[in-house]
């Protein structure tokens, strides 16, 4: 039993919906599961015929997530009058943190907030439909 097994698992469980993923890739389509959870034998099945497979989690149904990318991303959304919840969930990623948020709101796929001069990092955006790869 892997440990993204183990997290899509409790992840699961705690009402969200994880999808296994090679990579940043979804190995199954994320879409029906913007709607339905996955079952946890089905969960069982994915990580059994792959075993090495990361865990995503499917976004919106009242899901966001803030994608802090680049160094000074957060001082950027502070510095614009932006203020995260310091008890939101946070996990480092490879070029930042992705900050967990519950919301009433229904969103886009991407939305772009802020971005340092010229297009580059540090960017700030919000994933509120489609997946993110999530810990372990």
């Amino acid at each position: 039993m892997t440990s993204c097994y183990r997290a899509a698992r409790e992840y699961l469980a705690l009402g969200l919906h994880p999808i296994p993923a090679e990579g940043k890739v979804p190995i199954v389509s994320w879409k029906e599961y913007q709607t339905i959870a996955p079952h946890a034998d089905q969960i069982d099945e994915w990580y059994a015929a792959r075993p090495e497979a990361n865990v995503g989690l499917v976004v919106g149904r009242g899901h966001i997530v803030v994608d802090l990318d680049g160094e000074g991303a957060e001082g950027l959304l502070h510095n614009a009058n932006g203020v995260l919840p310091r008890d939101a969930p946070r996990v480092r990623t490879g070029n930042g943190y992705h900050v967990y948020l519950a919301t009433n709101e229904s969103i886009g796929d991407r939305i772009g907030l802020l971005t340092a001069p010229g297009g580059k990092k540090p960017q700030v955006d919000v994933r509120g439909i489609g997946f993110v790869i999530a810990p372990p």
